[in-house]
């Protein structure tokens, strides 16, 4: 297996167990096979969820960063810091995103093809950093600290060279550890967030002679099972 076969690899223990799941219902007329599924509710604040959408982004950050580097581009981590005095959280995401819709433009001038996945550290004094895994380099040594302090935000920013894939996924990990650790994470912010450039990982579903339904809430499905076995068809569920 690859190392990003392996991210996905999911034991027992990682089903999800979120309640009240909707249910999806998947004929197969040729098969005469019926299956109910439960979709995974993906939310961050499921133990078992947490853990895969952290994989998930380990496992683009590693794609984006190899195949970024294929092109030619070298890879970079930053660090912009929030304000050093706001310690507000809603406030200081506030400026910074004013701040960093003007930055962005700055830098798409500077560098056209600018890709990059970031994630948001949430500090217990209500302060915040977000870190980037990115092909970008900032124009000069100053810039990473004089412009965003002019856009509001903080000055303790830093950006240094990353020459390893691994790294890079490493480095996205440690921080959305501690952002599904976070009990407290604002419902208004992002944990993580990729710009439309950086790359996304490959399709690989085959296609399925299934057809697929949305099962309304409050539908018996014991019941519903049953008239599918009386009709011939074999029933799994998942």
């Amino acid at each position: 297996m690859s190392y990003i076969e392996h991210l996905f690899a999911l034991s027992e223990k990682d089903v999800c167990s979120t309640q009240n799941r909707a249910v999806l219902r998947a004929i197969d007329e040729s098969q005469k096979t019926v299956l109910y599924i439960r979709p995974v509710c993906k939310m961050w604040a499921c133990p078992e969820c947490g853990k895969r959408n952290k994989r998930f982004w380990t496992a683009r950050a590693i794609y984006g960063h190899e195949k970024l580097v294929e092109n030619g581009d070298t890879m970079y981590f930053w660090t912009i810091t929030a304000h050093e005095e706001i310690r507000n959280f809603d406030e200081g995401l506030h400026y910074w995103r004013k701040g960093w819709n003007a930055l962005y433009c700055q830098l798409k001038r500077i560098i056209p093809d600018f890709a990059y996945v970031r994630v948001f550290e949430h500090h217990k004094d209500g302060a915040f950093h977000v870190h980037f895994v990115t092909n970008g380099m900032p124009p000069n040594e100053r810039w990473i600290k004089d412009a965003p302090r002019a856009k509001h935000m903080g000055y303790m920013n830093e950006a240094e060279k990353v020459r390893s894939k691994y790294k890079s996924g490493f480095y996205i990990a440690k921080y959305l550890n501690k952002a599904i650790s976070n009990a407290t994470w604002p419902r208004s912010a992002r944990r993580i967030q990729p710009s439309q450039t950086w790359p996304k990982l490959p399709e690989n579903a085959p296609e399925s002679p299934y057809d697929w339904k949305l099962i309304a809430f409050g539908t018996d499905l014991d019941r519903e099972m049953n008239v599918w076995r009386k009709r011939g068809y074999g029933v799994q569920t998942f």
